[in-house]
């Protein structure tokens, strides 16, 4: 588990503990990975918000490892009924909810609905997880700590206290999210941004990319962790 992880789990185990002493209320709640309008479509993966255009002109699309790991990803509006429905619940008090996608995926999966969204058809590539994290440590550390591994998870207890379920499929979410990068003008044509093209030409020839081809930028703030 990442340090990330680590302190995770230590601040819900202080906030459960402290529920019902002097008089507070505490509840856990775990969305996983939630996106919607105001997000470039899967721009976070890569932080390469030209994913859709790629996928609308039917350019290569890199997906680590061999896009079999299951995932999940939901729409902000489900997950925040979650979180409306937890307000003032008696029954969420003490309790520790998952809040994440009831349409379970793989990564391949995500990238065939992200065709069907921009309405084109890419040739898929598989690039090891290692490989990018090596090249490009900033970019893909998400990758490296968080999407190369499975993320699927049990909302039943959810649904049974907050009554929660999803509802914006997967394929609705990325084409809500494309139209509104189009109307906010954020929406990145794949020409702007040379990122997947540097990668595959690299791995293609069995070489890192050159000194200075690979903006190496991570809008989170995360540094790479050794």
């Amino acid at each position: 588990m990442t340090k990330y992880g680590q302190n995770k789990s230590r601040i819900e185990s202080t906030l459960l503990a402290a529920n019902g002493q002097s008089g507070l209320k505490t509840t856990i709640l775990r969305p996983s990975f939630t996106t919607g309008e105001g997000h470039t479509a899967l721009g976070a993966l890569y932080f390469d918000d030209s994913m859709a255009d790629r996928a609308r002109r039917g350019l290569p699309l890199v997906v680590h490892d061999d896009g079999a790991t299951p995932w999940a990803i939901a729409h902000v509006s489900d997950v925040a009924r979650g979180f409306v429905n937890a307000l003032g619940n008696d029954k969420a008090y003490g309790q520790a909810y998952h809040l994440t996608s009831d349409e379970h995926t793989t990564w391949g999966g995500v990238f065939a609905a992200l065709q069907e969204a921009a309405g084109g058809k890419s040739p898929v590539v598989s690039i090891p997880t290692d490989w990018l994290y090596e090249v490009a440590p900033r970019r893909m550390v998400g990758v490296k700590f968080i999407y190369q591994y499975g993320s699927i998870f049990d909302n039943g207890k959810a649904a049974r206290d907050l009554g929660f379920r999803t509802t914006v499929p997967l394929v609705e979410t990325f084409r809500r999210q494309i139209a509104w990068s189009e109307r906010a003008r954020t929406y990145r044509r794949a020409d702007e941004e040379p990122l997947q093209d540097v990668l595959l030409d690299a791995f293609t020839r069995g070489q890192r990319p050159a000194p200075g081809q690979v903006h190496d930028v991570n809008p989170w703030g995360n540094e790479p962790e050794s």
